[in-house]
């Protein structure tokens, strides 16, 4: 009697790209969350009438607002310039 066997090989993965599969799937469950809480009922109405998770939506909580991501991007600036000017070994 033949037996009809295969061997399994063991294939190494770049960490860079199970990384990346890790950050997407990440990312796929957030967007799926944040959709489908749009399924709510009332949770549409809500926000158009300026009710978030976070709390009531006033003029004054967008002003308070601004400084923090306009810090948030400044501090993203210089990571950007040092990651553009790696270059890969080669």
């Amino acid at each position: 009697m033949k037996t009809n066997s295969t061997n399994l090989l063991d294939i190494k993965v770049n960490i860079k790209i199970k990384l990346a599969a890790l950050w997407a799937a990440l990312m796929f469950c957030y967007i799926y969350g944040d959709f489908f809480t749009l399924f709510v009922p009332g949770r549409i109405k809500g926000l158009m009438e300026g009710h978030s998770g976070a709390g009531d939506t006033t003029p004054g909580n967008i002003v308070n607002v601004c400084p923090i991501a306009f810090s948030s991007c400044i501090y993203d600036l210089p990571i950007g310039f040092v990651g553009s000017q790696i270059k890969p070994h080669t």
